[in-house]
């Protein structure tokens, strides 16, 4: 059969594209893709299908069937006709053309009727590509086990994606690509998701390491659904390709850009020629090696009992099942943190052991801590089953395990069940009272409590705008959620940084009408209380009543690691930056190994500088760019410190390195939200010596 469309002709007998007459070069895999869709042209044909046929006999992941799509899509573009080729999101590809004519005289257009496919314009964007070094070697050996370690390496990656502005567009499940506003955000991140993949993976066995290679270049893409494509795509992949395990590979355009304004050693490769790229590239790599991680302490046992909740797995592996089993998670610690005799580590540090299959006496030295908390989730329709085991992490030895069927309307009676146990088990004589005392308020409304969760998710992930959009989702379904009103109205205070005095005006008046919502409701708690309270002092709606609704929920829930960060913000702003220091070292301790950390740096580093001991406010600020380079006020407070030590010539260094990143950064913007708080007025002073503009 004989397919033709514009100038070309697929001749399925003869095996050949030809391009006006002319063949045209292609493997044979692309050739079997392009069959396949011409024959289904104006249907979506699935992933699944088109792997089933493309290889029948061999395991491979979606990376693979992307790239044929890519070589399909370039393999036209000479004859304008790549946009045939359309992927559809989170489903497949779909050939379609108004030009096609198939031998049975069939229009594919018509019959799928008529509609109309006009391309994206070409827009600039910076690519990233990951994916793990022998993802198919993989795939075949200890499925289970193996898919959970990648996911849990690429779960661990969020964070950094979202805090460098990067948006992921097509998931491989062993692999991504994302796109970024700038190359420089997108080869920062690279890095910073390659300390995190070397630093998890020396926390595991040598068999169960997974390796990733990352490519990134920049240049003109085409959005389709959602999708990308285009040249640009095909070399970032491509470098990829190329890249040593653990390294990341960038094309000389993206060198030029960020050479000097990231402290990063590039080896020269010398001129490469990729795969689908017509013309040689020259090639340069990053290599990240253990040295590069930093250094983390082992932190000592306190002195009275300490645990930390692992995260729950969820067995069926679906996207629902994963957030029950976050959440529950998540109110077993905020739970257990409530008890006043429990030392309890927080959520974040323990969800960085999330896909690690770890001793956990290793788990427990790592985070100073004498009791680990484990188990699952397995859900069925309306049932769940919970699993839960408390071990000591001394020497490993069970001390106790149960087992919890139920209804999902009844799971937060499973859950309460849950918490008892565990708190009777470390520690027999506890009264009933206190267990119930650390029981959090809920809404009545599962759906509203699923888009709070959810929301949360996106917080961890600094995913703020995405964040918002479900809090207040979760507000409409369920009015009096006073929990998700104080969390949004916490999310004010992170979106107001440098904006304009009208935008800080908007978010402060909003930010105002939540927390009063909040404080007002029946539904009320602890964490409400702290979140609402930050939110009042930062916005300087009523300083002493925030500071006041925060001390109170470190006192009764000392456990709560993000009130103590919190606190200890609010006392260098506005009260005694001893006690501020004093406060970020314990929330550096509830929360050793959280993704965002560098809230507690920035907190610790404003404590030091409001003290004066500003080489300690440098130390602080450059450990947590090591942590993440991307991270806007340690910047900030790097360029202050250097400039009170009178060390202007490295100040004014790193002033131009930071507009090089935010060339939008005005002293004012800073002035108009920070400029009443201690010490702003001599950070001011040290912004304009620096050089940054007003």
């Amino acid at each position: 059969m004989r397919h033709s469309f514009g100038p070309y002709v697929l001749d399925e007998d003869a095996r050949e594209l030809l391009l006006r007459g002319a063949p045209v070069a292609i493997q044979p895999r692309v050739f079997d893709l392009l069959v396949h869709l011409v024959r289904n042209a104006g249907r979506a044909v699935p992933k699944d299908e088109l792997m089933d046929t493309l290889w029948p006999d061999v395991i491979v992941t979606e990376a693979s069937l992307h790239r044929l799509a890519s070589l399909a899509r370039r393999a036209l573009d000479p004859g304008g006709a790549g946009s045939a080729i359309r992927s559809v999101a989170r489903h497949g590809y779909r050939f379609s053309t108004d030009q096609l004519d198939i031998a049975t005289g069939t229009s594919a257009e018509s019959a799928a009727g008529g509609h109309s496919d006009t391309p994206s314009k070409p827009r600039l964007a910076a690519i990233l590509a990951a994916g793990v070094v022998g993802s198919g070697t993989w795939a075949r050996r200890d499925g289970g086990g193996a898919v959970r370690t990648v996911k849990g390496h690429i779960n661990a990656f969020e964070p950094h994606l979202a805090l460098h502005h990067g948006r992921v567009v097509r998931n491989m499940g062993d692999g991504f690509l994302a796109e970024f506003p700038s190359v420089l955000e997108a080869v920062a991140c690279a890095v910073a998701l390659q300390k995190i993949a070397v630093e998890r993976n020396q926390r595991l066995g040598s068999a169960d390491r997974a390796m990733f290679r990352i490519g990134v270049h920049a240049g003109d893409v085409i959005e389709d659904d959602g999708d990308i494509s285009g040249d640009s795509v095909d070399i970032a992949s491509c470098l990829e390709d190329m890249a040593a395990p653990g390294a990341i590979a960038v094309s000389a355009s993206v060198f030029e850009d960020v050479n000097g304004r990231l402290d990063l050693a590039f080896r020269d490769r010398g001129r490469r020629t990729l795969n689908s790229v017509q013309r040689p590239l020259k090639v340069f790599e990053i290599e990240i090696g253990v040295a590069a991680i930093p250094r983390r302490p082992r932190p000592e046992l306190p002195d009275k009992p300490s645990i930390a909740i692992l995260p729950l797995k969820a067995l069926s592996g679906n996207a629902e099942d994963e957030f029950l089993a976050d959440g529950l998670t998540d109110d077993l610690t905020t739970a257990l943190s409530s008890v006043p005799w429990l030392f309890v580590i927080a959520r974040n540090s323990a969800f960085t052991y999330k896909g690690l299959a770890m001793d956990i006496r290793r788990i427990g030295r790592e985070l100073g801590v004498r009791y680990i908390v484990e188990g699952s989730v397995r859900r069925s329709g309306e049932h769940v089953r919970i699993s839960a085991r408390l071990a000591d992490a001394a020497d490993g030895r069970q001390i106790w395990a149960d087992r919890y069927d139920g209804e999902l309307g009844d799971v937060f009676d499973l859950q309460d069940r849950i918490v008892g146990e565990v708190v009777r088990a470390v520690a027999p004589r506890v009264q009933s009272a206190e267990i119930r005392k650390s029981t959090r308020k809920r809404p009545d409304d599962r759906t509203s409590y699923d888009l709070y969760l959810n929301a949360l998710g996106h917080l961890r992930c600094a995913r703020i705008t995405e964040a918002r959009t479900l809090l207040r989702k979760a507000i409409e379904v369920y009015p009096d959620f006073a929990g998700a009103r104080a969390i949004l109205a916490w999310c004010t205070t992170l979106q107001v940084a440098w904006q304009s005095p009208e935008e800080h005006r908007k978010l402060r008046e909003e930010g105002a009408g939540l927390c009063r919502e909040a404080l007002e409701s029946m539904q009320r708690d602890l964490e409400t209380e702290a979140y609402a309270g930050y939110s009042l002092a930062f916005h300087m709606l009523d300083v002493q009543r925030g500071m006041e609704l925060v001390a109170h929920a470190v006192e009764d829930c000392p456990s709560f690691a993000w009130a103590w960060t919190s606190r200890s913000f609010l006392e260098s702003f506005f009260g005694d930056p001893r006690r501020g220091l004093e406060f970020g070292e314990r929330a550096f301790r509830l929360n050793p190994r959280d993704p965002l950390i560098f809230r507690t740096f920035h907190a610790l580093a404003t404590a030091y500088a409001g003290l004066g001991d500003y080489q300690k406010a440098l130390e602080i600020a450059e450990e947590g760019l090591k942590h993440n380079s991307n991270i806007f006020a340690l910047k900030l407070q790097k360029i202050s410190a250097l400039a009170r030590m009178r060390r202007l010539d490295e100040a004014r260094a790193e002033a131009r390195k930071l507009l090089g990143a935010q060339p939008g950064f005005r002293i004012a913007g800073f002035q108009s939200y920070r400029g009443k708080f201690q010490g702003s007025s001599d950070m001011i002073h040290d912004f304009r010596v620096s050089g940054l503009p007003e």
